[in-house]
């Protein structure tokens, strides 16, 4: 039986859950509008992760001309096939609690994070992680701190998190950035936005 999706001209023409933990894995079978404009529609079969959304924060400190970043162990780079480190640097980031407002998480990963309490984020974009497999959709922010910043180990134990916080110069960072040592989407895309929003004075 066909079921109505709320995206107007898509239809859900059959669906099963394969997997269901921490994430939700379905097996979709659409019928999408064609765009050659025929009156047939196309069909196809999409396996989807169903997960939350989330945040993620750039934090530059302005009295050292410096971010601040997190090192976190990441599955996902230690199983893949290339030689990157698991070991990743990225900006405070986190997932958004069902129901949850995007704000106030962000609010809260910096604090649990980099132990760093902001009164407010300022919001650079939203984007889709992986549009074609996965629903999440992630908050991309940026804060400036001007207080003293304590580099250390942060992160729940009960979530088995061990996060390292590691304050880079502006133009060390740019480097490995430019050298691709730098290689998490959503802080990639807030660096390119700092870059463009806030250039250095010659």
């Amino acid at each position: 039986m066909s079921i109505k999706n709320r995206h107007e001209g898509v239809d859900i023409l059959d669906h099963k859950q394969i997997y269901s933990g921490y994430l939700h894995f379905y097996q979709y079978q659409f019928a999408i509008p064609n765009l050659q404009e025929s009156s047939k529609k196309n069909t196809m079969q999409r396996e989807v992760v169903q997960c939350r959304d989330s945040v993620l924060v750039l934090i530059y400190l302005p009295r050292q001309d410096s971010f601040l970043l997190c090192q976190e162990f990441r599955p996902g780079v230690c199983m893949h096939q290339g030689d990157d480190s698991p070991f990743i640097l990225a900006g405070v980031a986190g997932a958004i609690e069902a129901g949850g407002n995007p704000d106030e998480t962000a609010l809260r990963e910096v604090y649990e994070e980099a132990g760093i309490r902001l009164e407010t984020v300022k919001l650079i974009s939203s984007v889709y992680r992986s549009p074609g497999v996965m629903t999440e959709k992630s908050y991309i922010y940026f804060a400036e701190y001007g207080g003293e910043v304590v580099q250390g180990i942060y992160g729940l134990p009960e979530e088995a998190e061990q996060i390292v916080t590691r304050i880079i110069k502006r133009e060390e960072l740019f480097l490995l950035q430019d050298t691709g040592k730098i290689n998490e989407i959503a802080t990639v895309l807030a660096l390119n936005w700092f870059r463009y929003a806030y250039p250095k004075e010659p």
